[in-house]
């Protein structure tokens, strides 16, 4: 549509010129409101209405998904039926969108036309939303990483269950820059952490766990041996941490600089390790999670052994020895040896009498969770159970878990939060360590080279008690040690925490919470008569209970301030 406008000697002036004037200059206003009010009739019917439904995988409706038509600056929210309706689309063909948070986003071709509606489905494919990482701070807080001005890495709990491991100190080997685990030196031993190398030449160089915001003991605990002594065949039986059952675990976040961890005190001067348990999730209904994990365990290396010459000294066989430069081995030459009663047999080399002695051990982990929320409250149970037969003959290692973790919103103001989780651990014939007859692999060091460790296995003791032994002076029989020198421990351990946040205003709240670390521990030793180790000639035995118990409680005064706007005036 064309539209003339005419008009007749307008000048400048205004409208407040001569009459004449004015009269022109009112035609023309006139005018100009008619054509634009013909070109809006002209456009109102030159558009067209897309409408339609947007549903999820399962044709459920969702409400309050945005639809938008590609190029132009028009779209609508999908109702509580999933309903949607666009109007004043311009026709052909446009590219219209769908997209839901939590959901993927889906785009289509309609065909617009000004005859009839335009009629769309959307089906919308949940997808996971990458969020800005939140970690956890110092007292617990989470705030977005980007916001903090330390040294934060966090590690999630999934990451943890890629590879199960019975130690969760060794579980993060390799996992964290800046971070040196050092492994422990025996099955079910300690294993140490230490972060941006070591602060102290004597003092301790260990982190401070906290879970849930309370912290918690690590000690690594070393029992004396039966002579008193700590650095001679003592055993050792973990470290505590390790009663923490990674499945139970959310994120774990190691603060890093010295700043990071001000809060804990003197504690934390080598930097913190904060453990967020897993909480229930809002399901409207009841989930359940298991998972059954099986690993199995061999020695990697071992020392490399000669296999030239055997037990003796000077090329002469003597069965006091305990070093292997006697005679050369298969040679056939025949030799009495008191594991065959003192009879003359070959003397021939045993090249993996070492190998022998170890089994293949398995490590099999069991868990199961039940998760139930709403709107004001949620929970998770769940139970796991460890079992570890470990490398060495008779060592077994045992973990039973317990886990509760709660939240509820009380009122508008008051909302509560409650952890709880309860361990039952425990070991038989833990190895000894260090330099002495109680540790096999020190005996192995001696070993000499032409003993049938199958021998050793089939028979540990004579006929009047004693060892059945390839050296009557210096060593033990290896299965002896792991067989008969028995050992046992066990460990009770409860850790909980509780918090009550109240909102003053929406920008002031004060949460209290406290949490307790109890756990009761007892050790039993039992020598037997004839044990290279122990003087006496009936044996030993010992009896050692340890309880441990750690409190805390703190409150904590959050003031939100609102943003300050771009511009200020003073």
């Amino acid at each position: 549509m064309e539209t003339t406008l005419l008009t007749r000697g307008v000048r400048k002036g205004g409208l407040f010129g001569p009459p004449h004037f004015r009269l022109d200059r009112c035609y023309a206003v006139v005018w100009v409101i008619l054509a634009l009010c013909m070109g809006a009739a002209e456009a109102a019917g030159q558009v067209g209405t897309v409408a339609g439904v947007v549903v999820d995988a399962a044709g459920q409706p969702l409400s309050n998904a945005q639809v938008m038509v590609v190029g132009a600056s028009i779209g609508s929210l999908s109702d509580a039926n999933g309903q949607f309706r666009i109007e004043g689309v311009r026709p052909g063909l446009r590219e219209v969108t769908a997209q839901y948070l939590g959901y993927g986003t889906a785009t289509q071709s309609v065909d617009v036309t000004t005859a009839a509606v335009a009629r769309v489905t959307f089906e919308l494919s949940a997808s996971a939303v990458e969020l800005e990482p939140i970690v956890a701070t110092a007292l617990g807080v989470e705030r977005p990483q980007r916001s903090l001005t330390t040294s934060v890495q966090t590690l999630s709990g999934a990451d943890l269950a890629r590879a199960p491991e019975p130690n969760l100190v060794t579980a993060l080997s390799g996992k964290i820059s800046g971070v040196h685990i050092i492994n422990a030196n025996t099955p079910g031993g300690s294993a140490r952490m230490v972060i941006r190398g070591v602060n102290s030449l004597t003092g301790n160089n260990q982190p401070l766990w906290v879970v849930d915001g309370v912290p918690v003991s690590n000690a690594a605990s070393t029992g004396e041996s039966i002579d008193g002594s700590v650095g001679y065949n003592a055993i050792d039986y973990g470290n505590v941490i390790q009663d923490m059952n990674p499945e139970n675990i959310a994120t774990i976040s190691v603060l890093k600089g010295p700043n990071a961890a001000a809060l804990y005190g003197s504690r934390a001067a080598n930097g913190a390790v904060l453990i967020t348990t897993k909480r229930g999730v809002r399901t409207g209904g009841m989930g359940v999670t298991a998972r059954m994990d099986l690993t199995f365990e061999s020695p990697l290396r071992l020392p490399e052994y000669q296999n030239l010459y055997g037990q003796g000294s000077q090329g002469i066989f003597q069965e006091t020895t305990d070093e292997s430069w006697g005679p050369r081995m298969d040679t056939g030459e025949m030799i009495e040896q008191p594991l065959y009663g003192g009879e003359p047999v070959p003397f021939v080399s045993h090249p993996d009498n070492v190998r022998d002695f170890f089994l293949t051990g398995q490590n099999r982990n069991m868990s199961v969770s039940l998760t139930s929320g709403g709107e004001d409250a949620n929970i998770r149970l769940s139970l796991s159970r460890m079992d570890h037969e470990g490398m060495l003959p008779g060592f077994e290692q045992e973990r039973t878990t317990v886990g509760v973790n709660a939240r509820s919103v009380l009122t508008d103001r008051l909302r509560g939060n409650a952890s709880l989780q309860y361990t039952s651990a425990g070991a038989d014939n833990r190895p000894a360590q260090g330099y002495g007859e109680d540790n096999v692999m020190w005996q192995f060091l001696w070993f000499g080279r032409q003993v049938d460790t199958n021998l050793l296995e089939q028979r540990r003791y004579n006929e009047d008690g004693t060892q059945y032994n390839w050296n009557s002076r210096w060593n033990n029989n290896p299965y002896w040690t792991q067989l008969e020198d028995r050992n046992h421990d066990s460990r009770d351990r409860l850790i909980g925490s509780g918090s009550i946040t109240y909102a003053f205003t929406p920008w002031l709240d004060l949460m209290v919470r406290a949490g307790t670390d109890l756990s009761d521990e007892f050790r039993q030793n039992i020598y037997a008569a004839g044990t290279k180790s122990v003087s006496s000639a009936t044996g030993a035995y010992q009896e050692t209970t340890i309880e441990r118990q750690e409190t805390n409680a703190d409150f904590l005064l959050t003031a939100r301030w609102p943003e300050l706007p771009e511009t200020m005036t003073l």
